[in-house]
């Protein structure tokens, strides 16, 4: 059962990470809008399946399940 809560407290401590990496991929793109010459805004190209593809994703949603897991398991056991 230990194993299971642990599971369980990597795999929210994931969302949580994806969910901020979003917010904050979304706020690094707004705070980069700049003006054109024109005085018209920029436009953002989004594409949120190609976070799935970047390796650099794969390492914070990996180490925040790991960091989940690790402290629910020292926490229970």
């Amino acid at each position: 059962m230990v194993f299971v809560k642990a599971a369980l407290a990597g795999i929210a401590a994931s969302f949580v990470a994806a969910i901020a990496t979003v917010l904050g991929a979304v706020a690094l793109m707004f705070a980069s809008l700049r003006d054109t010459h024109d005085g018209q805004p920029t436009t953002i190209g989004w594409d949120p399946i190609a976070f799935l593809h970047s390796p650099l994703s794969w390492l914070i949603l990996g180490g925040a399940f790991v960091l989940g897991f690790a402290w629910e398991y020292r926490r229970a056991g």
